[in-house]
C-alpha cells in the first residue's frame, strides 16, 4: 500500500511505557521520514510521561479515541504488552492504518495468522517490529556470510544471555498458559529472527526450556537447536542466570569461521539517554567481529589467517526508514510478513519440543509448519546491511 508521500508519516505511539518511549520514539524523531503528533497512553503515569515527552502531541486514553478519525494518522506503533497485540492490532488494520507491532506481532500462530489475514482483506500492511536485525555486531556477521566469507554455513550459534536473578515486577515475568511467553517471546523470538532472516526456514526444532530462578512462572533458561532446510544447523542460547561473558555470534563454514564478541551499543545508548542524533552515539559499541580461515591440510591442524571484519554501517533506524520507503513506493516492507509468521511456528514448536523431553518437531510446508513458500533470499539477507 503507497501511503502519504507529501511530508512525514503522521505517526500515533500506542502504548507509552518504558520500551515506547525509551526505544521507538528516539527513533522516530530522529528521522524526518516520521511526526509523532498521537500517543494512546492508557494510564495517568503514562499520560503524563507522554505529555511531557511530546508537548505538542495530542494524548488520548484509548484507541477508541484514535479509531473516531482514523484519518489524522498514517501510521500506528503498538507497544502493549504481548497478548493485547491481536485486539489492538485488528482494530486499528480494519480502520484501514498501516501498523508496527511490537515482537512477538502475537503470541501465538493462530494470533498471528488472523492478523495478517485482516491486513491482507484491508489492503494495508501489519509488520512486526524485529528490530535486532540492524544490531551492528549482527549485521557485520549477516554481510560476512553474504558475502561468502565463511564459505557454505555450516553452524550458526548465538547468545542473548544475561544475569538477572530477581524476578522483577513485570508482566514478561508473568505465565500465559497456552501462548509463547516470558523470555521465549521476548528474547526467543529475536533470536530465531535473526536466524531465519540469515539462513532461511527451518525444518526441525529441539528444545530445552527450564525455569532456574525460584518462584518464576515463565522459562528463564533455554538452549535451541535448528535443522534449517538448507542443511545448515543453528544453536541458540536464551538465559537469566549467565554471569560469565559467552560470544554474540559464532558462524562455522566451509572455508572460515566468524566470531563476534562484546556487543551491539544501541540499545543502552538509548537507555542512557543517548539517542541517534547525539555525537555520543556508536560510542557504546564493544563488540569485534573477527574471522578465522582455515588453515593449510595436513595431518596435524594449523590455524590459518585471523583478520578483523569491518563493522556493518547500520543501526536500527534502518527499520523504520525501509518502513517509509514501502509505504510511499511500495517497496518491500523491512521484516517479510512470512519469516514473522514462520517465527512464531518454531517457537511453538520449541516449545512443544522442550514439553516432549527435546524431542525434535518436524516443521513442513502444509500450514501448520515452517511456511518455507514464499520466504525471499533477497528479503532475508539484503535488506539485513547494506
Amino acid at each position: 500500500m503507497a501511503s502519504r508521500a507529501d511530508g512525514p508519516l503522521r505517526t500515533a505511539i500506542v502504548g507509552f511505557g518504558g520500551i515506547a518511549r525509551g526505544l521507538h520514539l528516539p527513533l522516530l524523531t530522529s528521522l524526518p521520514e516520521y511526526t509523532v503528533p498521537t500517543v494512546v497512553a492508557r494510564s495517568a503515569g503514562a499520560a503524563s510521561a507522554a505529555a511531557e515527552a511530546l508537548p505538542d502531541a495530542e494524548v488520548l486514553r484509548s484507541v477508541d479515541e484514535l479509531l473516531a478519525a482514523p484519518a489524522r494518522i498514517d501510521l500506528a506503533v503498538v507497544t502493549a504488552q504481548d497478548d493485547a497485540h491481536v485486539g489492538l492490532g485488528l482494530a486499528l488494520i480494519g480502520a484501514g492504518i498501516p501498523t508496527v507491532i511490537e515482537k512477538p506481532l502475537a503470541p501465538t500462530v493462530e494470533g498471528v495468522e488472523r492478523l495478517q489475514a485482516a491486513a491482507r482483506s484491508a489492503g494495508v500492511p501489519v509488520v512486526a517490529f524485529q528490530n535486532k536485525r540492524w544490531d551492528r555486531d549482527y549485521a557485520t556477521v549477516a554481510a560476512a556470510v553474504r558475502r561468502g566469507d565463511v564459505g557454505e554455513v555450516l553452524r550458526y550459534e548465538a547468545w542473548l544471555v544475561r544475569w538477572s536473578a530477581r524476578i522483577w515486577d513485570n508482566w514478561r515475568e508473568r505465565a500465559r498458559p497456552g501462548t509463547v511467553d516470558g523470555p521465549l517471546a521476548d528474547i526467543g523470538s529475536h533470536l530465531v529472527d535473526q536466524a531465519v532472516a540469515l539462513l532461511g526456514p527451518v525444518a526441525a526444532v529441539s528444545a530445552e526450556l527450564d525455569r532456574r530462578r525460584p518462584g518464576t512462572e515463565v522459562v528463564d533458561d533455554g538452549f535451541l537447536a535448528l535443522r534449517h532446510v538448507s542443511g545448515a544447523r543453528t544453536h541458540l542460547h536464551l538465559g537469566a542466570l549467565t554471569s560469565w561473558p559467552t560470544p554474540g555470534f559464532v558462524v562455522q563454514g566451509t572455508e572460515a569461521a566468524l566470531v563476534s564478541t562484546g556487543s551491539d551499543g544501541q540499545f543502552a545508548a538509548i537507555f542512557h539517554g543517548v539517542g541517534p542524533e547525539d555525537p555520543r552515539w556508536g560510542s557504546f559499541d564493544s563488540f569485534q567481529v573477527v574471522r578465522h580461515a582455515g588453515g593449510p591440510p595436513g595431518p596435524v591442524p594449523l590455524p590459518g589467517e585471523t583478520t578483523p571484519v569491518e563493522p556493518a554501517e547500520t543501526d536500527a533506524r534502518e527499520f523504520y526508514r525501509l518502513l517509509a520507503a514501502a509505504l510511499r513506493t511500495g517497496a518491500p516492507l523491512p521484516v517479510d510478513p512470512a519469516e514473522t509468521l514462520h517465527v512464531l511456528r518454531v517457537l511453538e514448536a520449541a516449545a512443544r519440543s522442550a514439553a516432549e523431553g527435546g524431542a525434535p518437531i518436524a516443521l513442513g510446508p502444509d500450514g501448520h509448519g515452517s511456511g518455507a513458500i514464499g520466504l525471499s533470499r533477497e528479503n532475508r539477507v539484503d535488506s539485513i546491511a547494506r
